[in-house]
């Protein structure tokens, strides 16, 4: 507690996937961005990123008109100072595997067994490889998250 009786939240640099979301900046704890991410089911940091990485216009939607662009800037500035881990999960189709780390960012892509690399990728080759079929990982808990989100690679 600080000397006028508020209680300080501290906002840490780096993150890590586990911190509450009310840890980022401008992100203030049982306050209307925090309330707004809840309902949604953002609770975490690593669930902001995978939003942010995966659908990042309806996550800015969600935060709604009270966050200024500036805020915005700093909030996924500050989310980005998180590592995504080591872990990673495989998505496979007839036409090829791609891997994702934790946050669903792209990691690598196979086409019949050969890796691109990722900056040579167009859309329609984004797109092409995501058809139903679950991501495999050992964190199964883990696994049926990105699983949820791989729809919205349709959008990458």
């Amino acid at each position: 507690m600080n000397c006028a009786g508020y209680r300080v939240y501290r906002k840490p640099y780096p993150l890590v996937l586990g911190d509450d979301v009310w840890r980022l900046e401008k992100i203030g704890k049982e306050g209307a961005f925090h309330r707004k991410l809840a309902t949604r089911h953002v609770r975490n940091v690593q669930e902001f990123l995978r939003m942010l990485t995966v659908k990042p216009d309806e996550l800015r939607l969600i935060l709604g008109e009270g966050m200024t662009d500036r805020m915005w800037e700093v909030t996924t500035n500050h989310a980005k100072t998180c590592a995504p881990g080591d872990k990673v999960y495989v998505y496979s189709t007839q036409l090829g595997t791609i891997y994702v780390n934790s946050i669903c960012q792209l990691v690598k892509v196979e086409f019949a067994g050969v890796d691109c690399p990722l900056q040579q990728l167009n859309r329609l080759q984004k797109v092409s490889c995501l058809s139903p079929s679950p991501l495999q990982s050992s964190d199964n808990h883990a696994s049926r998250r990105c699983a949820r989100a791989r729809h919205h690679f349709n959008g990458v």
